[in-house]
């Protein structure tokens, strides 16, 4: 199923953008990010010569579980009904991934997906370490550009401060060769919840009844 929606959604523009219309913009939802590991090479082998044998280098990696309320057409949603999914991505050492990264589908007819970015102002940093999640989803697609709701929301995360209000990462250096293990909730981390404020963009108004036009991206 996942390769068939990237297939068609491949055929959409890459965009950070809300959709066209902005009429039907509906309260913020809050989804939470309860697990999100990275892997990547490290500055440091912690061999002898501090040189990384070509055999042993690979890709940099996310994978992390999004928690938000189930969706649907008939009734606003409900933050006490959630579902979690899980995204990844995998990517060159030292860069982020580009484009659209599918994550599981949250339903039989959502779609969600996330890209990264750097963060502009913070000087030198790996980028890996210091990036904007950023989250689109969709509820009754077409396959164009059409679908009756969509899912727009972003946060900022950087590693090892705390005092940083997107301070959520923790990496560490490993054994000889392993490179750098990130995580959220340890103690180089802020000591809150991971939480992205997401803006629904068409679907049912408060009262529960089902919204109109669908909305075109």
């Amino acid at each position: 199923m996942l390769a068939l929606l990237a297939t068609l959604l491949s055929l959409l523009p890459l965009s950070h953008s809300h959709p066209t219309t902005t009429d039907g913009i509906g309260p913020e939802e809050t989804w939470t990010i309860p697990r999100l590991d990275m892997h990547m090479m490290s500055s440091n082998t912690g061999l002898p010569g501090n040189t990384w044998p070509p055999s042993a280098h690979f890709n940099s990696t996310i994978s992390f579980d999004v928690t938000m309320p189930v969706h649907n057409l008939t009734f606003p949603s409900n933050p006490s009904n959630n579902i979690t999914t899980t995204c990844t991505a995998s990517f060159a050492n030292g860069t982020l991934p580009s484009g659209r990264n599918f994550c599981n589908p949250p339903g039989p007819t959502e779609i969600l997906w996330f890209e990264m970015s750097t963060i502009d102002g913070l000087g030198p940093r790996r980028p890996e370490l210091a990036f904007s999640l950023h989250f689109h989803g969709a509820l009754e697609w077409d396959g164009g550009r059409v679908a009756m709701t969509w899912f727009d929301g972003y946060r900022h995360i950087t590693a090892n401060n705390a005092s940083e209000e997107s301070g959520f990462l923790t990496c560490l250096e490993g054994r000889p060769l392993d490179g750098l293990r990130c995580g959220i909730g340890s103690y180089l981390s802020r000591r809150e919840a991971l939480t992205v404020n997401v803006v629904r963009i068409g679907g049912p108004p408060m009262n529960g009844t089902v919204g109109g036009e669908g909305r075109s991206q």
